[in-house]
């Protein structure tokens, strides 16, 4: 839970960065890729009973698949031309990848409880 407050604090500065510096969107996914190796790193091995299969599931399903998503919705936006009504959409975007995510990692077995 500590990396989704950590993540969660990540986007409230991003979104805060993206509207008063504008930073190229290249810029963007270079910085969101680095924020989910990170938080892999940060995150670890949730139990010492998970496997290997499971560890990279987590990882794949609750870390890279939300920041890959929200670096794909600032790539494919106007992004510098409409600063706040895209980076107000960073949250949202973020918070439905989680859920997507986590649940059909839950759903299919691939993260356990």
């Amino acid at each position: 839970m500590l990396g989704y407050v950590f993540a969660a604090n990540i986007v409230v500065a991003a979104i805060a960065v993206a509207v008063f510096t504008r930073v190229p969107k290249h810029w963007w996914v270079v910085a969101l890729s680095l924020v989910a190796a990170l938080e892999c790193a940060l995150t670890g091995k949730a139990s010492p009973s998970w496997e290997t299969q499971h560890v990279a599931a987590s990882w794949l399903l609750g870390i890279v698949f939300p920041w890959g998503t929200v670096a794909l919705y600032l790539w494919l936006t106007p992004y510098p031309r409409r600063a706040f009504l895209v980076a107000s959409g960073v949250p949202l975007v973020y918070l439905v990848a989680v859920v997507i995510g986590l649940t059909y990692g839950d759903s299919s077995g691939l993260i356990p409880q």
